[in-house]
Formats: structure tokens, C-alpha cells, sequence
């Protein structure tokens, strides 16, 4: 529950498709797999470490039930909600929610779920049909990542 609410804040407050996190631990594997020596690959693999812990990049398939467990319990405590279209589960947060959870992070911590979820975007970009499916959905949570005032991280960075 502590890794996922404070990357969803780094999103914006619709529906995030779930299939994102399968998508970016199927794009880690590939990038795992490869090991050309080329500028782009080298970037993609500084990627891996910095996803979720939930996206378990070490291990052999994809697994959704750490994540699917955290989704429950926030949930529970009605942080989330939940919904299903086209077959699809997607988790949604209510603006007030998600500002209060964005607020209460530190800039460290904000940094990090910015870092998380930014690797995330980038690594499932691999997954052409995934994003062609959710492009809507996913349109105002690229948005939102990319739309972060670079200057209050460049200290991190």
C-alpha cells in the first residue's frame, strides 16, 4: 500500500488501467533480455531498477497479486476505487483523495513516486498495443508525469 498510493498522486486523478504494470514488467524483461550496447538500451536498463517494487522485474512471469492485494487494501480504506471496462480493471482516485495523498509526501518523496511512475511510462512504452488500447485513459497520466516542475528535482537528480 505505501509504494502504490504515492505513485498513483504523480498521475493524474482518472482511471489508470492496471495492464500499465504488466505492460512496464513486460518492457523491463525485454530490455533484461537485451543486452546490445547501444546509448538507448543503456537508458532503457537505468530504467529497470527504479520501477515498483510491485512490478517484481526478477521474477520469471508476470504476477498481479502483490499489486491486485494493494489495490484491495486501498480500497478498504476507500482511497481507491475500482472499475472494469472492455474487460479491463482500472483504479481511479476522487480529486480530493489524490490531492491529500500528493500533499502529504515530502519533496524527496515526491521525487521518488515521480521517478517510479515515470519509469513505469517509459518502459511499458515498448507495448505498442497496450497503448493503443488505453491511449485515452493513459493520455492525462503521461500528462500529469511529464508536466512536474523539473526544478524542484533537479537537486535529486
Amino acid at each position: 500500500m505505501k509504494s502504490l498510493l504515492p505513485v498513483l498522486t504523480v498521475c493524474g486523478p482518472s482511471r489508470l488501467p492496471l495492464r500499465l504494470f504488466e505492460a512496464g514488467w513486460t518492457g523491463a524483461q525485454r530490455i533484461l533480455r537485451n543486452q546490445a550496447d547501444d546509448d538507448a538500451i543503456r537508458l532503457a536498463q537505468w530504467h529497470v531498477p527504479h520501477l515498483l517494487s510491485l512490478v517484481q522485474v526478477d521474477a520469471a512471469e508476470w504476477d498481479s497479486f502483490r499489486l491486485v492485494e494493494t489495490v484491495h487494501v486501498l480500497k478498504a480504506f476507500a482511497l481507491v476505487s475500482t472499475d472494469l471496462q472492455d474487460g479491463h480493471v482500472s483504479v481511479l482516485m476522487h480529486p480530493l483523495v489524490h490531492t491529500w495523498a500528493r500533499d502529504r509526501q515530502d519533496s524527496q518523496g515526491q521525487h521518488d513516486s515521480w521517478l517510479k511512475m515515470g519509469c513505469l511510462v517509459a518502459i511499458s512504452s515498448s507495448n505498442g498495443d497496450f497503448w493503443r488500447t488505453h491511449i485515452r485513459q493513459l493520455q492525462a497520466h503521461t500528462e500529469a508525469v511529464t508536466s512536474w516542475e523539473m526544478g524542484s528535482f533537479s537537486e535529486k537528480v
